[in-house]
């Protein structure tokens, strides 16, 4: 029996993370209605989902909740993307909001989209609606070049935000940079069964 041993802290390549801004960053260096790439504290506007596109690997995204308490982040993963969890944290000023992770390709760059609130979501399920039956969830492709297409201003009785529109461009064939099973749970869908019918937000 030989010795087997992997050293390496990840095997999955991030080259940044990617952040929907609808009122634009506190230090004003991204304006609002932008998507942008944090990478070591530097941050820049993702400039290619406005013109090209960016490839979102939907079949390898986690759902769940988040939670900023005393500065700092806490997730709870849903086992699924069929299935949500209940809400942590109680009914009582419950810091949890609904959110997502997934792996995207940016040009040549591998991002991670890691975000809750109502805008990602609301805008995450609208782009679903249009998925159709371009899907097939057991070769884990085709994937959405997805571009941003505009945002739309939504007010509640406080407040508002802006949400992202997000049209699918085309869908491609998974890109190298992207063949990763670094994220799970997986889309786990009945035989034959578009992602739009399994994902449930």
């Amino acid at each position: 029996m030989t010795f087997e041993i992997n050293l390496e802290e990840d095997s999955s390549r991030i080259d940044g993370i990617l952040k929907w801004s609808a009122k634009g960053t506190e230090d004003g260096e991204i304006d609002k209605n932008n998507f942008y790439i944090v990478d070591d504290g530097e941050k820049k506007v993702c400039d290619m989902i406005k013109k090209k596109g960016i490839i979102l690997d939907i079949y390898n995204m986690r759902t769940g909740y988040q939670a900023f308490v005393n500065n700092s982040s806490t997730w709870q993963w849903n086992d699924t993307l069929t299935e949500w969890k209940a809400k942590p944290g109680g009914t009582e000023n419950n810091p949890y909001k609904k959110g997502f992770s997934m792996h995207a390709l940016a040009g040549e760059e591998v991002v991670l989209w890691i975000q809750s609130g109502y805008a990602v979501m609301e805008s995450f399920k609208n782009l679903v609606k249009t998925f159709g039956k371009n899907t097939d969830s057991k070769k884990k492709s085709p994937l959405p070049l997805v571009k941003l297409v505009g945002a739309e201003l939504v007010k509640f009785e406080v407040g508002s935000t802006s949400v992202p529109k997000l049209e699918v461009v085309e869908w491609v064939a998974r890109p190298k940079l992207l063949d990763t099973e670094s994220q799970e749970p997986t889309v786990n869908p009945k035989e034959n069964e578009e992602l739009t019918d399994v994902i449930e937000f």
